[in-house]
């Protein structure tokens, strides 16, 4: 949260929780920006970070995102 953009906060944030689900909610919430969609495609492209979407599930009823480190 000291970061001092959205981008940062977001790039920030899934370097931190590498190979873990991250919510939609919690993506709105760490930015605190509005259209943080749009902000991770950017940190996907300029990054090449590999942040990959995943449709709902049981235990993630809102679906997810997760950035995919080559360390599994």
């Amino acid at each position: 949260m000291k970061e001092s953009s959205g981008y940062k906060k977001i790039k920030k944030y899934f370097q931190l929780l590498p190979n873990t689900m991250v919510e939609p909610i919690h993506l709105d919430i760490v930015s605190g920006i509005r259209d943080w969609e749009r902000t991770l495609r950017l940190i996907r492209g300029k990054e090449k970070m590999n942040i990959v979407w995943f449709y709902s599930t049981k235990e993630f009823p809102s679906g997810g995102y997760k950035y995919i480190t080559e360390d599994l």
